[in-house]
């Protein structure tokens, strides 16, 4: 997370009932300049076997209208590999950011509830790990693009508002580092947005 700002960020959380977290580059970095570049470190073969089967499961999936795909899903092409190592090289390659642990604690002490949002092909339970395993506490919930088959733009923050009912959309702040679908996509469902850039 980027902070020369995190005092704004403090600031603006007494303001919401309701505060969601991107997950991936805003919560939880890499320790490599690129998602892919984690299936690298199991060797060419596999890598290169699980972009192009992530690939063509994705054009399918766009062809049948379905707007996203699960992990099972990728490697139904690619069972010859080990689903749950890939889950342990993401793991070893994760870490939490400082500051954004920070500001979930505090949301915590507020009493705020707090929400993670992530347009991911990892499901709910796999997502609950990796944050539980890198120091975040519970309670928390979690919304994921695999579950609902709808990324952030196109219906998951629609269903944070369902899911928030009677609790208005303007008492949501939800803070990203995507500017499209993270701040673009949150305002259009008329949430509150904070921009932590990359």
């Amino acid at each position: 997370m980027k902070i020369g700002q995190r005092n704004d960020i403090l600031d603006l959380l007494v303001n919401y009932e309701i505060v969601s977290f991107d997950i991936f580059n805003t919560v939880l970095l890499r320790r490599v300049k690129k998602p892919y570049g984690v299936f690298f470190q199991a060797g060419l073969f596999f890598a290169v076997n699980r972009i192009v089967a992530e690939r063509i499961v994705r054009v399918f999936m766009r062809l049948r209208r379905v707007n996203e795909v699960t992990l099972s899903e990728i490697y139904s092409l690619i069972p010859f590999h080990d689903l749950e190592s890939e889950i342990d090289l993401e793991l070893t390659n994760l870490f939490v950011d400082a500051h954004a642990l920070e500001i979930i604690n505090l949301c915590q002490a507020l009493e705020k509830i707090v929400y993670f949002v992530s347009d991911m092909y990892l499901g709910k339970i796999d997502l609950e790990n990796l944050l539980i395993k890198n120091g975040i506490s519970q309670p928390f919930q979690i919304l994921v693009s695999s579950d609902y088959r709808l990324p952030k733009s196109k219906g998951l923050f629609g269903i944070l508002i369902d899911r928030s009912k009677p609790i208005h959309p303007h008492n949501i702040l939800h803070i990203g580092d995507n500017w499209n679908s993270d701040i673009v996509a949150s305002k259009h469902f008329g949430i509150h947005s904070y921009y932590v850039g990359k």
